[in-house]
């Protein structure tokens, strides 16, 4: 079994490496192209899982702070789907919400790199989930990206075979 320091190392390695494939697959896409396809038909559009990346990746790098400083506390939980109506996620630039995700993304690895080894069973309360530690916060964020990657390459996919 590997000791947990190596398998966090490979989970924040994960989170870098989501900068690179994030950019290599939403870079060639127009800005029509990302506010027009959906997923599925009538699901999210490219720039609406873009506006959601961004917005939750301060979301993970907030409830990581509030849980790295405070005593168990409650951790933000915005509804995604509202949130995509009221921040208009897709009429916002798509270039300016992946330079924007990129920011906050090299924030989140930066924090997480910092976490000493005891504090990540530092526990917060998720309003879903209930106890959360930050190391179960680096495993749903790891969860999160490939989640939402898959999203983006079934979109693209759709719309090549269609």
């Amino acid at each position: 079994m590997q000791p947990m320091t190596t398998i966090r190392g490979w989970q924040i390695d994960q989170l870098r490496k989501m900068i690179t494939i994030l950019q290599h697959t939403v870079q060639p896409i127009s800005q029509e192209a990302a506010a027009l396809y959906r997923d599925g038909g009538n699901g999210w559009t490219i720039l609406e899982v873009m506006g959601h990346l961004e917005q939750f990746e301060g979301v993970f790098l907030e409830r990581a702070r509030l849980t790295a400083t405070e005593e168990f506390p409650s951790l933000p939980f915005p509804d995604p789907e509202t949130s995509a109506v009221e921040n208009k996620y897709n009429e916002q630039n798509l270039r300016t919400v992946l330079s924007s995700w990129i920011e906050k993304r090299t924030a989140t690895v930066a924090f997480m790199e910092g976490i000493a080894d005891d504090q990540w069973e530092r526990p917060g309360n998720h309003p879903s989930r209930g106890e959360f530690t930050l190391n179960d916060q680096l495993i749903l964020t790891v969860w999160h990206d490939t989640n939402h990657l898959e999203q983006i390459i079934k979109i693209i996919q759709d719309k090549l075979t269609s």
